[in-house]
Order: C-alpha cells, then sequence, then structure tokens
C-alpha cells in the first residue's frame, strides 16, 4: 500500500521491471529473428514468377523462362523469353523494367539449390508444360519428375514445386 510522498514499493518496482522485461524479450524476438516470414514471402514471390511466366507461354503461344541472374552481378531470377541469341527480359506488367525477383533485396534469404533438376533454367511451352533448359543452347528437356527451388532464411526452410506434365506451382514446407 502506498503511503503519500514515500514513492514506490519494492513489490510495485519489481512488478513494472518483470512486465517491461517480458514486453522487451517478445519485441526483440519479433524484430530480429522472423525468418519464417522473410522465407514464405520469397517463396511466394518465387511462386508467382513461375506462374507468370507460365501463363505468359500460354497466353502468347510461345516458350518463356525464369532465368537465373540476368543482371550482372545480381542474384535474381527473372523472367524472359529466348530471341534466337540470348534471354531478353520481360518487362514487369506493373512496375517499370524487368519482372526480376532480386534476393539481394530479401534480407537474409538465400537460394540452397540455383538449379531445376540440375538445369539452372525452367520454362513452359505453348500448353504450360514445364521443360528444363542450359542459359547457352535453349535444348528443351521435359519434366520427368517435380523440379524444386529451395529457399532459406535462418533456420526456416520452403521448396518452390513444379510438377511435370501440368506445370502445377506449389509452395512446399
Amino acid at each position: 500500500m502506498r503511503r503519500p510522498g514515500l514513492g514506490f514499493t519494492l513489490a510495485e518496482l519489481l512488478v513494472t521491471v518483470a512486465i517491461l522485461g517480458i514486453v522487451g524479450t517478445m519485441s526483440l524476438a519479433y524484430i530480429g529473428g522472423r525468418g519464417d516470414l522473410k522465407v514464405s514471402t520469397a517463396a511466394r514471390q518465387a511462386a508467382s514468377c513461375l506462374q507468370y511466366a507460365q501463363n505468359l507461354a500460354i497466353a502468347r503461344g510461345e516458350p518463356h523462362y525464369v532465368v537465373p541472374d540476368l543482371a550482372p552481378g545480381g542474384d535474381s531470377l527473372d523472367v524472359a523469353t529466348w530471341d534466337g541469341s540470348g534471354w531478353v527480359g520481360v518487362d514487369h506488367p506493373v512496375e517499370p523494367g524487368p519482372l526480376r525477383l532480386d534476393f539481394t533485396k530479401l534480407d537474409g534469404v538465400v537460394r540452397t539449390d540455383n538449379t531445376f533438376n540440375d538445369q539452372p533454367v525452367v520454362g513452359f511451352d505453348s500448353t504450360g508444360a514445364p521443360f528444363t533448359t542450359e542459359l547457352t543452347n535453349n535444348a528443351h528437356v521435359p519434366f520427368g519428375s517435380p523440379a524444386d527451388l529451395i529457399l532459406k532464411s535462418g533456420d526456416h526452410e520452403l521448396k518452390v514445386q513444379i510438377e511435370p506434365v501440368t506445370g502445377e506451382v506449389t509452395i512446399i514446407k
């Protein structure tokens, strides 16, 4: 019980310090360790790039690709077409510039495997069926099994998987 002019009791001070400690611990955990949200965001963006490339291939009746690292020195996935001699980035549908998932902007998210079935590029034909190809010769090889893109942030890992034949893109824990 407080008496006028004598300050706070020891019990009141201890309760206040305990509450501040709990709030501080919760806020530090929230601010510093959200690898699960970071990798989830990256996986959704990667799946979106793959689905967009597939939709463009079907709509335009020509193959479209997801190609790693078209930007010099970059760590990215780009939606692109092949013009016979090289890769041409597809314009972003809303923002100016190419449609690119830039991993350098996704703090702490890395690709643990930079290939789809041991090939760096995945493409979709005019029916939406997926295939892999190399960066240089654009020879199409249909999927024999699901292809994975593995993303990691801290202890959290997600797999973006593309099914053969249908090209269905799913995110798997």
